[in-house]
């Protein structure tokens, strides 16, 4: 750690394998809600650094990178969660994201703003979407709940939103899946591009195999 108490400036820094719950009072309070969810199998590895200086201006930088293995969230189990994140102000950033579980993975980024809960973030999955239905927002499960997939599709897409008005959240999406249904319709294939627009959904180059 680095203190110049005559320009006021800092620089702060963590590397842990503790607990992560001893942490959560050195992120925003939206973050360590999400973090206490969190049932740990082993204690993660995080390293952070606070930074006040002449380049940050007024308002102090937290960054770091946190990994977590052997883990659940709501009941849902993972293998791994890694992601790293700056935070500034109210804006909150996750450049990079790996989310690996028994069978796919999930790489993507993304920002939220801790004072509207506007958010936007994009990532290519091929993780099974009904194994993630205890983290949905209500909007996305009614959507997600009635599929069924033998093996995971491949899922690649950008969001946006807000954790106010559900009518803000929208998509662009493109979807490939092998043998799977809908609301108990059976397919072999399905194949599609989907944008969603103030809870109207359109789909494109839809293609449907039995």
């Amino acid at each position: 750690w680095r203190y110049d108490f005559a320009r006021s400036e800092f620089d702060l820094r963590l590397r842990s394998t503790t607990d992560l719950a001893a942490l959560t009072v050195l992120v925003a309070p939206q973050l360590a809600e999400g973090i206490r969810e969190l049932e740990v199998g082993q204690n993660p590895r995080v390293d952070v650094r606070y930074l006040l200086s002449a380049e940050t201006g007024s308002l102090p930088q937290l960054e770091g990178e946190v990994d977590l293995k052997a883990l659940q969230a709501r009941g849902v189990e993972f293998e791994q969660i890694k992601f790293d994140f700056q935070s500034q102000g109210p804006v909150l950033t996750v450049p990079e994201i790996l989310v690996v579980m028994s069978q796919g993975r999930l790489t993507g980024s993304g920002v939220i703003h801790l004072e509207s809960s506007d958010f936007a973030y994009v990532f290519d999955s091929t993780l099974d979407p009904t194994t993630l239905l205890p983290l949905m927002t209500p909007n996305i499960r009614e959507v997600v709940e009635p599929a069924w997939f033998e093996d995971a599709p491949h899922i690649t897409a950008s969001v946006i939103g807000d954790f106010i008005d559900p009518d803000n959240f929208a998509y662009d999406a493109v979807v490939r899946a092998q043998r799977c249904s809908y609301r108990g319709v059976g397919l072999d294939g399905a194949y599609g591009d989907l944008k969603l627009r103030r809870s109207e959904l359109d789909v494109q180059q839809l293609r449907l195999e039995r």
